[in-house]
Protein backbone atom coordinates (compact mmCIF):
# COMPACT_ATOMS: atom_id res chain seq x y z
CA UNK A 1 0.00 0.00 0.00
CA UNK A 2 2.52 2.93 0.91
CA UNK A 3 4.85 1.35 -2.58
CA UNK A 4 1.36 2.06 -4.39
CA UNK A 5 0.90 5.62 -1.97
CA UNK A 6 4.70 6.60 -2.62
CA UNK A 7 4.09 5.94 -7.21
CA UNK A 8 1.33 8.01 -6.65
CA UNK A 9 3.13 11.25 -4.81
CA UNK A 10 4.39 11.79 -8.36
CA UNK A 11 2.26 11.50 -10.95
CA UNK A 12 1.70 14.55 -12.75
CA UNK A 13 -1.46 16.59 -12.94
CA UNK A 14 -2.89 19.57 -13.82
CA UNK A 15 -5.39 20.58 -11.50
CA UNK A 16 -8.43 22.32 -12.40
CA UNK A 17 -9.58 25.90 -10.80
CA UNK A 18 -12.67 25.31 -11.32
CA UNK A 19 -12.68 21.71 -9.33
CA UNK A 20 -14.65 19.93 -6.64
CA UNK A 21 -12.62 20.24 -4.54
CA UNK A 22 -11.39 23.79 -4.77
CA UNK A 23 -15.47 24.33 -4.77
CA UNK A 24 -16.07 22.50 -1.36
CA UNK A 25 -12.48 23.66 0.41
CA UNK A 26 -13.73 25.55 3.52
CA UNK A 27 -11.57 25.35 6.50
CA UNK A 28 -12.94 28.31 8.74
CA UNK A 29 -16.22 26.52 10.10
CA UNK A 30 -18.20 23.54 9.82
CA UNK A 31 -17.05 19.76 9.26
CA UNK A 32 -13.59 20.94 7.98
CA UNK A 33 -12.64 23.27 11.00
CA UNK A 34 -13.81 20.50 13.30
CA UNK A 35 -12.20 17.67 11.79
CA UNK A 36 -9.66 18.71 8.34
CA UNK A 37 -8.24 15.46 8.32
CA UNK A 38 -10.97 13.51 6.61
CA UNK A 39 -11.21 15.84 3.44
CA UNK A 40 -7.20 16.17 3.14
CA UNK A 41 -7.08 12.44 2.52
CA UNK A 42 -9.33 13.05 -0.31
CA UNK A 43 -7.97 15.67 -1.92
CA UNK A 44 -4.50 14.07 -1.64
CA UNK A 45 -5.76 11.30 -3.58
CA UNK A 46 -7.60 12.69 -6.36
CA UNK A 47 -6.26 16.39 -6.62
CA UNK A 48 -3.11 17.28 -4.10
CA UNK A 49 -2.62 20.91 -5.69
CA UNK A 50 -6.08 22.68 -6.01
CA UNK A 51 -7.04 25.93 -6.60
CA UNK A 52 -9.61 27.58 -3.99
CA UNK A 53 -12.36 30.26 -5.45
CA UNK A 54 -13.30 31.53 -1.77
CA UNK A 55 -9.77 31.60 -0.67
CA UNK A 56 -8.28 32.83 -3.69
CA UNK A 57 -5.26 30.72 -3.11
CA UNK A 58 -3.79 27.49 -4.25
CA UNK A 59 -3.62 24.50 -1.68
CA UNK A 60 -0.69 21.65 -1.50
CA UNK A 61 -1.42 19.15 0.41
CA UNK A 62 1.33 16.47 0.28
CA UNK A 63 4.35 16.15 2.77
CA UNK A 64 6.91 16.15 -0.40
CA UNK A 65 5.06 18.75 -2.24
CA UNK A 66 5.26 21.21 0.84
CA UNK A 67 8.89 20.36 1.48
CA UNK A 68 9.47 21.31 -1.81
CA UNK A 69 8.06 24.64 -1.58
CA UNK A 70 9.30 25.42 2.20
CA UNK A 71 12.84 24.89 1.05
CA UNK A 72 12.33 27.04 -1.70
CA UNK A 73 12.03 30.76 -0.64
CA UNK A 74 13.34 32.21 -3.95
CA UNK A 75 10.15 30.82 -5.81
CA UNK A 76 8.49 30.91 -3.08
CA UNK A 77 8.08 34.14 -0.82
CA UNK A 78 6.86 34.28 2.71
CA UNK A 79 6.22 37.91 2.58
CA UNK A 80 2.61 37.31 1.59
CA UNK A 81 0.75 39.73 4.34
CA UNK A 82 0.12 42.33 2.09
CA UNK A 83 -2.16 40.06 -0.21
CA UNK A 84 -4.12 39.27 3.31
CA UNK A 85 -4.68 42.11 4.63
CA UNK A 86 -6.47 42.72 1.63
CA UNK A 87 -9.57 42.36 3.57
CA UNK A 88 -8.85 44.80 5.70
CA UNK A 89 -11.25 48.05 5.94
CA UNK A 90 -9.17 51.92 4.73
CA UNK A 91 -9.92 53.20 8.37
CA UNK A 92 -8.24 49.77 9.80
CA UNK A 93 -5.27 50.26 7.27
CA UNK A 94 -4.53 53.36 7.99
CA UNK A 95 -4.43 52.72 11.70
CA UNK A 96 -1.86 49.96 11.39
CA UNK A 97 0.24 52.34 8.76
CA UNK A 98 1.27 53.93 12.37
CA UNK A 99 2.93 51.08 13.39
CA UNK A 100 5.60 48.81 11.82
CA UNK A 101 5.18 47.43 8.44
CA UNK A 102 4.45 43.59 8.13
CA UNK A 103 8.09 43.41 6.35
CA UNK A 104 9.60 43.93 9.05
CA UNK A 105 8.13 40.49 11.28
CA UNK A 106 10.53 37.61 10.65
CA UNK A 107 7.97 35.13 9.81
CA UNK A 108 7.07 37.25 6.73
CA UNK A 109 10.52 37.96 5.48
CA UNK A 110 13.23 36.35 2.82
CA UNK A 111 16.45 36.45 3.06
CA UNK A 112 18.68 38.09 3.25
CA UNK A 113 16.40 39.85 6.16
CA UNK A 114 15.49 36.91 7.49
CA UNK A 115 19.08 35.50 7.62
CA UNK A 116 20.33 38.27 9.53
CA UNK A 117 17.37 38.41 11.95
CA UNK A 118 17.31 34.41 12.29
CA UNK A 119 21.11 34.58 12.61
CA UNK A 120 20.66 37.03 15.83
CA UNK A 121 17.39 34.73 17.50
CA UNK A 122 19.61 31.85 16.63
CA UNK A 123 22.40 33.25 19.22
CA UNK A 124 20.25 34.45 21.83
CA UNK A 125 17.58 31.28 21.80
CA UNK A 126 20.80 29.19 23.24
CA UNK A 127 20.97 25.97 25.00
CA UNK A 128 22.37 28.06 27.50
CA UNK A 129 19.24 30.59 27.84
CA UNK A 130 16.37 27.11 28.08
CA UNK A 131 18.63 25.44 30.35
CA UNK A 132 18.37 28.09 32.68
CA UNK A 133 14.37 28.67 31.94
CA UNK A 134 13.85 24.98 32.37
CA UNK A 135 13.69 25.06 36.99
CA UNK A 136 11.43 28.01 36.45
CA UNK A 137 9.51 26.25 33.74
CA UNK A 138 9.11 23.47 35.78
CA UNK A 139 7.49 25.02 38.99
CA UNK A 140 4.49 27.51 36.90
CA UNK A 141 2.22 23.94 35.98
CA UNK A 142 2.23 23.65 39.66
CA UNK A 143 1.72 27.20 40.32
CA UNK A 144 -1.16 26.90 37.92
CA UNK A 145 -2.69 23.71 39.07
CA UNK A 146 -2.42 23.75 43.33
CA UNK A 147 -5.56 26.20 43.27
CA UNK A 148 -7.33 24.09 41.23
CA UNK A 149 -7.11 20.80 43.11
CA UNK A 150 -10.35 21.05 45.20
CA UNK A 151 -12.11 22.42 42.89
CA UNK A 152 -11.89 19.03 40.55
CA UNK A 153 -12.79 20.80 37.40
CA UNK A 154 -11.28 23.47 35.24
CA UNK A 155 -11.24 24.79 31.84
CA UNK A 156 -8.10 23.66 31.01
CA UNK A 157 -7.72 26.00 27.78
CA UNK A 158 -8.50 29.39 30.11
CA UNK A 159 -7.00 28.65 33.60
CA UNK A 160 -3.91 26.37 32.66
CA UNK A 161 -3.18 26.29 28.46
CA UNK A 162 -3.54 29.93 28.32
CA UNK A 163 -1.66 31.54 31.16
CA UNK A 164 1.16 28.58 31.49
CA UNK A 165 3.20 29.45 28.17
CA UNK A 166 2.40 33.58 28.16
CA UNK A 167 4.38 33.30 31.78
CA UNK A 168 7.10 31.24 29.83
CA UNK A 169 7.40 33.95 27.33
CA UNK A 170 7.64 36.99 30.08
CA UNK A 171 10.41 35.17 31.99
CA UNK A 172 11.94 34.32 29.04
CA UNK A 173 12.03 38.13 27.69
CA UNK A 174 12.17 39.42 31.43
CA UNK A 175 9.12 40.96 31.33
CA UNK A 176 7.31 42.21 34.46
CA UNK A 177 4.66 39.12 35.32
CA UNK A 178 2.27 41.72 36.49
CA UNK A 179 1.79 42.87 33.03
CA UNK A 180 0.44 39.24 31.89
CA UNK A 181 -3.27 39.21 31.69
CA UNK A 182 -2.34 42.96 29.35
CA UNK A 183 0.28 41.02 27.28
CA UNK A 184 -2.36 37.99 26.67
CA UNK A 185 -4.70 40.23 25.32
CA UNK A 186 -2.42 41.92 23.17
CA UNK A 187 -1.01 38.62 21.61
CA UNK A 188 -3.97 37.47 21.04
CA UNK A 189 -5.66 40.35 19.19
CA UNK A 190 -2.64 40.46 17.36
CA UNK A 191 -2.69 36.72 15.69
CA UNK A 192 -6.36 37.49 15.38
CA UNK A 193 -5.61 40.41 13.25
CA UNK A 194 -3.27 38.28 11.06
CA UNK A 195 -5.48 34.46 10.74
CA UNK A 196 -8.89 35.39 11.13
CA UNK A 197 -11.80 36.71 9.17
CA UNK A 198 -13.00 39.67 11.71
CA UNK A 199 -15.74 42.32 10.52
CA UNK A 200 -15.03 45.89 10.67
CA UNK A 201 -15.25 46.85 14.29
CA UNK A 202 -13.08 44.18 15.62
CA UNK A 203 -10.59 44.97 12.77
CA UNK A 204 -10.30 48.23 14.43
CA UNK A 205 -10.23 46.72 17.93
CA UNK A 206 -7.49 44.31 17.43
CA UNK A 207 -5.37 47.19 15.25
CA UNK A 208 -5.56 49.30 18.37
CA UNK A 209 -4.61 46.38 20.37
CA UNK A 210 -1.56 45.66 18.05
CA UNK A 211 -0.47 49.56 17.99
CA UNK A 212 -0.46 49.51 21.77
CA UNK A 213 1.36 46.05 22.17
CA UNK A 214 4.29 48.14 19.49
CA UNK A 215 4.41 51.07 22.13
CA UNK A 216 5.03 48.44 25.34
CA UNK A 217 7.90 46.34 23.55
CA UNK A 218 9.38 49.36 22.44
CA UNK A 219 9.68 51.27 25.64
CA UNK A 220 10.69 47.50 27.02
CA UNK A 221 12.98 47.56 24.53
CA UNK A 222 14.72 51.23 25.09
CA UNK A 223 14.98 50.20 29.03
CA UNK A 224 16.91 46.96 28.26
CA UNK A 225 19.37 48.98 25.76
CA UNK A 226 19.59 51.28 28.90
CA UNK A 227 20.27 48.76 31.72
CA UNK A 228 20.85 45.18 30.67
CA UNK A 229 19.37 42.12 32.39
CA UNK A 230 19.63 38.40 32.50
CA UNK A 231 17.00 37.89 30.00
CA UNK A 232 16.68 36.84 26.40
CA UNK A 233 16.03 40.85 25.09
CA UNK A 234 19.67 41.56 26.40
CA UNK A 235 20.90 38.58 24.88
CA UNK A 236 19.53 39.24 21.74
CA UNK A 237 21.08 42.99 22.14
CA UNK A 238 24.51 41.61 23.03
CA UNK A 239 24.64 39.11 20.52
CA UNK A 240 23.69 42.17 17.85
CA UNK A 241 26.70 43.96 19.19
CA UNK A 242 28.96 41.24 19.14
CA UNK A 243 28.14 39.83 15.65
CA UNK A 244 27.75 43.05 14.16
CA UNK A 245 24.89 42.45 12.82
CA UNK A 246 21.93 45.21 13.23
CA UNK A 247 18.63 44.96 12.93
CA UNK A 248 16.59 48.28 12.55
CA UNK A 249 14.56 49.05 15.66
CA UNK A 250 11.42 48.10 13.46
CA UNK A 251 13.01 44.68 12.85
CA UNK A 252 13.97 44.21 16.64
CA UNK A 253 10.60 44.98 17.42
CA UNK A 254 9.04 42.80 14.89
CA UNK A 255 10.66 39.51 15.97
CA UNK A 256 10.39 40.18 19.38
CA UNK A 257 5.91 40.78 18.60
CA UNK A 258 6.16 37.61 16.94
CA UNK A 259 7.92 35.76 19.38
CA UNK A 260 5.56 36.71 22.24
CA UNK A 261 2.13 36.36 19.62
CA UNK A 262 3.71 32.97 18.61
CA UNK A 263 5.56 31.42 21.73
CA UNK A 264 1.73 32.07 23.45
CA UNK A 265 -0.90 31.33 20.94
CA UNK A 266 1.01 28.34 19.46
CA UNK A 267 2.40 26.76 22.84
CA UNK A 268 -1.45 27.06 23.95
CA UNK A 269 -3.03 25.54 20.87
CA UNK A 270 -0.39 22.33 21.55
CA UNK A 271 -1.86 22.14 25.09
CA UNK A 272 -5.07 22.69 24.83
CA UNK A 273 -4.94 19.85 21.25
CA UNK A 274 -2.56 17.33 23.32
CA UNK A 275 -4.32 17.37 26.38
CA UNK A 276 -8.20 16.61 24.28
CA UNK A 277 -6.59 13.28 22.41
CA UNK A 278 -5.09 11.83 25.33
CA UNK A 279 -8.42 11.94 27.47
CA UNK A 280 -11.04 11.85 24.55
CA UNK A 281 -9.54 7.95 24.65
CA UNK A 282 -8.22 7.74 28.07
CA UNK A 283 -6.49 4.44 27.48
CA UNK A 284 -3.93 6.61 25.60
CA UNK A 285 -3.29 8.73 29.64
CA UNK A 286 -2.95 5.48 31.58
CA UNK A 287 -0.25 4.09 29.36
CA UNK A 288 1.82 7.42 29.35
CA UNK A 289 1.11 7.24 32.84
CA UNK A 290 1.67 3.29 33.09
CA UNK A 291 5.11 4.08 30.62
CA UNK A 292 6.52 7.29 31.88
CA UNK A 293 9.29 6.17 29.08
CA UNK A 294 6.60 6.89 26.22
CA UNK A 295 6.16 10.76 26.73
CA UNK A 296 9.21 11.95 24.94
CA UNK A 297 7.36 9.73 21.46
CA UNK A 298 4.05 10.79 23.04
CA UNK A 299 4.90 14.82 22.43
CA UNK A 300 5.79 13.83 18.96
CA UNK A 301 2.93 12.25 17.87
CA UNK A 302 0.81 14.71 19.51
CA UNK A 303 2.33 17.59 17.45
CA UNK A 304 1.74 15.48 14.56
CA UNK A 305 -1.43 13.98 15.28
CA UNK A 306 -3.11 17.26 15.63
CA UNK A 307 -0.73 19.81 15.63
CA UNK A 308 -1.36 23.71 16.71
CA UNK A 309 -0.25 25.46 12.82
CA UNK A 310 -2.59 23.86 9.85
CA UNK A 311 -1.24 25.71 7.21
CA UNK A 312 1.11 28.72 6.57
CA UNK A 313 1.05 30.76 3.19
CA UNK A 314 3.59 31.93 0.43
CA UNK A 315 3.66 33.67 -2.93
CA UNK A 316 5.12 32.23 -5.82
CA UNK A 317 7.42 35.11 -7.49
CA UNK A 318 7.40 33.01 -10.85
CA UNK A 319 5.42 30.39 -12.47
CA UNK A 320 6.52 27.30 -10.44
CA UNK A 321 6.13 24.15 -11.25
CA UNK A 322 5.07 21.15 -8.25
CA UNK A 323 4.41 17.77 -8.82
CA UNK A 324 3.63 18.57 -12.03
CA UNK A 325 1.21 21.28 -11.45
CA UNK A 326 1.85 24.79 -12.19
CA UNK A 327 1.96 27.61 -9.86
CA UNK A 328 1.37 30.52 -11.69
CA UNK A 329 3.35 33.88 -10.41
CA UNK A 330 1.89 35.92 -7.74
CA UNK A 331 -0.08 33.34 -6.73
CA UNK A 332 -1.21 33.02 -2.93
CA UNK A 333 -0.28 29.53 -1.91
CA UNK A 334 -1.57 27.43 1.36
CA UNK A 335 1.12 24.67 2.27
CA UNK A 336 -1.30 22.01 4.80
CA UNK A 337 1.09 21.36 7.35
CA UNK A 338 -1.96 19.22 9.21
CA UNK A 339 -2.12 17.12 5.50
CA UNK A 340 1.29 16.20 5.30
CA UNK A 341 1.09 15.04 8.96
CA UNK A 342 -1.32 12.87 7.82
CA UNK A 343 0.08 11.92 4.49
CA UNK A 344 -0.50 8.15 3.98
CA UNK A 345 3.05 8.17 1.75
CA UNK A 346 5.25 8.93 5.05
CA UNK A 347 2.91 7.94 8.02
CA UNK A 348 1.56 4.05 7.65
CA UNK A 349 -2.07 4.62 9.32
CA UNK A 350 -2.20 8.33 9.68
CA UNK A 351 -5.01 8.77 11.59
CA UNK A 352 -4.22 5.89 14.45
CA UNK A 353 -2.35 7.77 17.57
CA UNK A 354 0.55 5.67 17.62
CA UNK A 355 3.77 6.88 20.14
CA UNK A 356 5.62 3.91 18.78
CA UNK A 357 6.00 5.44 15.26
CA UNK A 358 9.65 4.83 14.17
CA UNK A 359 9.58 8.43 11.94
CA UNK A 360 8.16 10.91 14.32
CA UNK A 361 10.78 13.23 13.92
CA UNK A 362 9.95 13.50 10.24
CA UNK A 363 6.56 15.49 11.07
CA UNK A 364 5.89 19.10 10.02
CA UNK A 365 4.14 20.27 13.19
CA UNK A 366 7.02 22.87 13.35
CA UNK A 367 7.29 24.00 10.05
CA UNK A 368 10.75 23.35 7.57
CA UNK A 369 12.98 24.88 6.01
CA UNK A 370 14.35 28.36 6.57
CA UNK A 371 11.09 29.59 8.95
CA UNK A 372 11.27 26.00 10.84
CA UNK A 373 10.15 27.06 14.63
CA UNK A 374 12.88 28.43 16.36
CA UNK A 375 10.91 27.90 19.99
CA UNK A 376 10.72 24.14 19.25
CA UNK A 377 12.97 22.87 21.97
CA UNK A 378 11.02 25.08 24.09
CA UNK A 379 8.08 23.88 23.24
CA UNK A 380 8.94 20.34 23.54
CA UNK A 381 10.10 21.09 27.29
CA UNK A 382 6.71 22.99 27.72
CA UNK A 383 4.63 20.39 26.64
CA UNK A 384 6.61 17.73 28.54
CA UNK A 385 6.45 19.14 32.11
CA UNK A 386 2.69 19.90 31.26
CA UNK A 387 2.06 16.45 31.38
CA UNK A 388 4.29 15.62 33.74
CA UNK A 389 2.23 17.71 36.43
CA UNK A 390 -0.78 16.63 34.68
CA UNK A 391 0.15 13.17 35.72
CA UNK A 392 -0.66 13.43 39.36
CA UNK A 393 -4.14 13.07 38.11
CA UNK A 394 -4.77 10.21 37.43
CA UNK A 395 -8.45 10.62 37.04
CA UNK A 396 -8.34 13.18 34.98
CA UNK A 397 -10.80 13.13 32.11
CA UNK A 398 -13.12 15.67 29.93
CA UNK A 399 -16.23 16.81 31.86
CA UNK A 400 -18.28 16.28 28.23
CA UNK A 401 -18.71 14.01 25.51
CA UNK A 402 -19.23 16.88 23.23
CA UNK A 403 -15.85 17.50 20.58
CA UNK A 404 -14.23 21.17 21.33
CA UNK A 405 -15.34 24.17 19.54
CA UNK A 406 -11.78 25.55 17.23
CA UNK A 407 -11.06 29.30 16.52
CA UNK A 408 -11.64 29.73 13.01
CA UNK A 409 -8.02 29.93 11.22
CA UNK A 410 -5.69 28.90 8.60
CA UNK A 411 -2.30 29.04 10.79
CA UNK A 412 -3.52 28.32 13.90
CA UNK A 413 -5.44 25.40 15.28
CA UNK A 414 -6.58 24.91 19.13
CA UNK A 415 -9.82 24.18 21.28
CA UNK A 416 -11.77 27.56 22.61
CA UNK A 417 -12.37 25.78 26.00
CA UNK A 418 -11.42 22.23 27.03
CA UNK A 419 -13.40 21.47 30.06
CA UNK A 420 -11.70 18.95 32.28
CA UNK A 421 -12.34 16.70 35.61
CA UNK A 422 -10.82 14.97 38.33
CA UNK A 423 -11.52 13.27 41.49
CA UNK A 424 -10.69 16.05 44.13
CA UNK A 425 -8.42 13.47 46.38
CA UNK A 426 -6.51 12.60 43.57
CA UNK A 427 -2.67 13.33 43.64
Amino acid sequence: MQEENAENAHCPYQPDPSSSIGMEFNPLWGPQLDNPYSFYAIARKQEPIFFSPFLQTWVVTRYEDIKTILKDPKNFSSAYMDRLISVYTPETLALLSQGISTAALLTLSDPPTHTRGRQLLTKAFSARRIASLEPAIRQMPTTLLEPLLPLGQADFVAQFAAPFPLSVILHLLGLPEDDLPQVRIWAKDAVSLASSFLEPEQQLVCAKSYLAFQEYMLAFLDQRRQDPQDDFISDLLMAMAQEQVQLSSAELLGTLLTLVSAGVNTMSDILGNSVYHLLVQRQRWEALQQKPDLLATSVEELLRFDGPAPGTFRIATQDVEVAGAVIPKDALVYVALSSANHDEALFATPDVFDQCRTNLKEHLGFGYGIHFCIGAPLARLELRVTLECLSQLSSLRLASDDPPEYHPSMVLRGPLHLLVQWDKKSK
